[in-house]
C-alpha cells in the first residue's frame, strides 16, 4: 500500500523522489530472497535488511497486494520487470494457490516443510550440481549468488539477485532469458517438486478471496491474459456459490472441506465487492456489477453506524454474539475495510450515474468518519490516502458502446491498458440504434 502511495505521489507532483523509493522497494523484494526466483509469488517478510532471507511463509493476500503494487509501477514506468513479476507471480497463484475444480484461492502456504524452515526453497551446491550440467550449474550458481558455504542455514542457499545489484542501475529480469539459465530453472523446479511440500492452509476466506479476484482480473487487463481473467470468474463464481446466500444477500466467511460458516464482516463485503467492481471493468458481465451493487447495500444496512458514521467491522445481529462492534480505519496487514469501502463507493457513484449520488455522499460522511486521527498518523491510512487522490481527481473514464451481439469479454482495452492512472474507469454499453 505504501509503494502505491508512493506511485500516486508521482503522478500528482512527479517528485521523483517518491518514484524512486518506490522503485527501490519493488526492486529490492524482487531481487532478493523474498521473491521464489524457480517457483514465483513472494514470502511473507525479510528478516534482514538486504531482502536476502525471508520468513518463507507465503500468504494469498501479500501476493495479492504485491501483484497490484508491480502493475501499477509498470503502468507508471513502463519497464517490462515489473510486469514479468506480476505474470510470475500471477502464475504461481494459479499453479498452487487456486482449487482447480471449485476456483476458490487457498490461504497460504506454511513456511517449513519436515519441521524444518525453508527446507523446501533452498539448496546446496551438491544438490544443484546433482542435477544441472556442468554449465548450466555454473551460470545458475553465478547468477543466484550459490556458493559452498550458502546464505542460510547449514551451508543451503536461498536464491536471489542481490549480486546483480548496482548503484544507480535497474534490476535486469532479462538475464533469466539466458537459455542455459532456462533449462536450469525447469530442471531445478521439477526437481523441486519431488520434495515434501509446505502445508497448505487450505482454507478458502472470502476476504481474501476478494483481494486475489481484484488483482487477477487487473492482471488480465494491464498484461492481456485471458487466464488471470479466467481465475478470477471461477473464483468469483466460486463464492457466490459456496459462501453466498441469495435469498438474504449476505456473505459467509469461510469454506473448507465442503463446509462455509461463520459471518462475513465488514472486510469480506469491501473487499469482495472490490473485487467485482473490478472483474465487470474488465470482461463487462454485468453480472459482476449488479451483485457488487446487492453487496453494497447489504453493507450499508448491516455494519453502518449511523450516529457517527463509519462501518462496523461485525455486522448487526450477528449469529455470534460479540461484546463490542469495533470500528477501525488503520490498514494493517492488508488495508482497511473502511477505506476500502471508500473507493468502492466513490467508483459506484462514477458507474452507476446516480443523479441523488447516494454513494458519494455516504463516502463524504466516511471521510469525515476518522476524524483528526489521519493528520496524527497519516503512515497509517494509505488506502484512505489512495480513496481520497480519487475523489481528488479528475478520473479518467472510458465508455465502450458496442453492438448488441457483441461479447463485451473481448472489448477493446487500449484506452486505458497501459495508462499511468490508477483511476482509469471503463463501462460497456450495448449501441441502441434510434434511427
Amino acid at each position: 500500500m505504501q509503494i502505491q502511495t508512493l506511485l500516486r505521489i508521482y503522478r500528482r507532483t512527479g517528485e521523483a523522489n517518491a518514484l524512486q523509493m518506490a522503485e527501490n522497494a519493488l526492486q529490492g523484494m524482487a531481487r532478493g530472497g523474498m521473491y521464489d526466483h524457480l517457483g514465483g509469488g513472494f514470502a511473507r517478510y525479510s528478516t534482514d535488511t538486504r531482502w536476502l532471507i525471508p520468513h518463507f511463509e507465503k500468504m494469498l493476500y501479500d501476493n495479492a497486494l504485491l501483484i497490484t503494487a508491480y502493475l501499477e509501477a509498470y503502468q507508471v514506468t513502463k519497464k517490462q520487470v515489473y510486469a514479468d513479476v506480476a505474470r510470475e507471480t500471477c502464475d504461481y497463484v494459479l499453479r498452487v494457490m487456486q482449487n482447480e475444480q471449485e476456483g476458490g484461492f487457498y490461504s497460504a502456504e506454511d513456511a517449513d516443510s519436515e519441521g524444518v524452515e525453508g527446507k523446501f526453497y533452498v539448496w546446496t551446491i551438491e544438490q544443484i550440481s546433482s542435477v544441472l550440467s556442468k554449465e548450466e550449474g555454473d551460470a545458475f550458481c553465478a547468477l543466484y549468488g550459490v556458493t559452498q558455504t550458502g546464505n542460510f542455514e547449514h551451508n543451503t542457499n536461498n536464491l536471489n539477485l542481490l549480486g546483480q545489484k548496482q548503484e544507480g542501475k535497474d534490476l535486469d529480469w532479462s538475464v533469466k532469458q539466458n537459455p542455459l539459465i532456462q533449462s536450469a530453472h525447469a530442471k531445478l523446479h521439477q526437481e523441486r517438486e519431488k520434495r515434501i511440500h509446505p502445508l497448505k492452509d487450505d482454507k478458502q476466506l472470502t476476504g481474501w478471496n476478494g483481494l486475489m479476484i481484484y488483482s487477477m482480473a487487473f492482471a488480465a487487463h494491464v498484461l492481456s491474459e485471458d487466464k488471470y481473467l479466467t481465475a478470477a470468474q471461477k473464483a468469483a463464481e466460486f463464492i457466490h456459490a459456496k459462501l453466498y446466500h441469495g435469498n438474504t444477500c449476505t456473505l459467509l466467511r469461510r469454506f473448507r472441506e465442503g463446509d462455509a460458516r461463520y459471518d462475513g464482516t465488514l472486510d469480506d463485503y469491501a473487499y469482495l465487492i472490490r473485487g467485482l467492481l473490478r472483474l465487470y471493468q474488465t470482461d463487462f458481465n454485468e453480472k459482476w456489477f449488479r451483485w457488487a451493487l446487492a453487496l453494497q447495500t447489504t453493507q450499508d444496512q448491516m455494519f453502518w453506524d449511523d450516529s457517527e458514521g463509519g462501518y462496523f467491522f461485525t455486522p448487526l445481529n450477528p449469529t455470534v454474539h460479540v461484546i463490542v462492534r469495533s470500528k477501525d480505519y488503520m490498514d494493517e496487514a492488508c488495508p482497511n475495510g473502511n477505506s476500502i469501502s471508500l473507493m468502492n463507493l466513490l467508483v459506484l457513484d462514477m458507474l452507476t450515474y446516480d443523479e441523488a449520488h447516494a454513494y458519494r455522499h455516504r463516502a463524504e460522511k466516511l471521510f469525515r468518519a476518522p476524524g483528526g486521527v489521519v493528520l496524527r498518523a497519516v503512515s497509517a491510512f494509505h488506502a484512505f490516502l489512495h480513496a481520497l487522490d480519487f475523489y481528488l481527481d479528475l478520473v479518467q473514464q472510458c465508455a465502450v458502446i458496442l453492438p448488441p451481439a457483441h461479447n463485451t469479454q473481448h472489448a477493446p482495452a487500449h484506452n486505458t491498458q497501459h495508462t499511468n492512472s490508477p483511476h482509469a474507469m471503463r463501462a460497456a454499453l450495448p449501441f441502441v440504434d434510434v434511427m
